[in-house]
Formats: C-alpha cells, sequence, structure tokens
C-alpha cells in the first residue's frame, strides 16, 4: 500500500500523485506525474477545510489534465473534528469522474 492519504494540500506531490495514479490504473507504469499546480477554491466561503484545483503535468502518455482535492482545515486527532480528504479527477476525456477510497479513476476517501 501507498503513502496515507494527504491532510494538507502539500501533500499532493508529484510522487503522491504518481504512485496512487499508477496504483489506480488511471495513468500507465511508464507515466510519471512531473508537476502539480494548486490553485485555492473558495477561500472565506465558509468550507470546514481547504479547496484546491490540482492541474497535473506528465512525462509519458497523458492522465487527467486537472483534479480537485479538499482537506481537511486543520488536521487534528480529535473525532470532533471533520476529517477527510478528497481528490476527484475533473477530466471527463480521460477518465469520468466518481470517488473511490483511493485514486483509482478519481477519488480519495
Amino acid at each position: 500500500m501507498g503513502e496515507p492519504t494527504p491532510t494538507t494540500m502539500a501533500g499532493f506531490t508529484p510522487a503522491w500523485l504518481t504512485e496512487e495514479l499508477r496504483r489506480g490504473g488511471t495513468i500507465s507504469g511508464s507515466t510519471t506525474v512531473t508537476s502539480v499546480e494548486r490553485k485555492t477554491l473558495g477561500e472565506g466561503e465558509g468550507f470546514m477545510g481547504e479547496l484546491a484545483r490540482l492541474t497535473i503535468g506528465y512525462s509519458g502518455e497523458p492522465g487527467p489534465a486537472t483534479m480537485i482535492a479538499s482537506s481537511p482545515m486543520n488536521p487534528s486527532p480529535s473525532p470532533s473534528v471533520f476529517r477527510s480528504t478528497d481528490v476527484t479527477v475533473v477530466d471527463p476525456e480521460i477518465v469520468p469522474p466518481r470517488r473511490s477510497s483511493s485514486v483509482s479513476q478519481a477519488g480519495v476517501k
């Protein structure tokens, strides 16, 4: 199994995304994520965490160009704090959007 799901936007690194997208079959073993640009979405809108559009660069075959990621604002061990992290592929020409328990074709729980 790969690295744990990131709890901050900085955790969505090229290495982490490469491993998870390969594991889920979204990209081939010869494709590598080479860059991740993060654009914060909905800042100050009352979300219980961070929301960002990830723009992904690859070497090798193409993969999803854009993903949406969310993470808790304050990753706390307290069960009373909302703690979930999601990544959703939003490039339907590559992979239809859906969510799952890992970055496999679309989501991270």
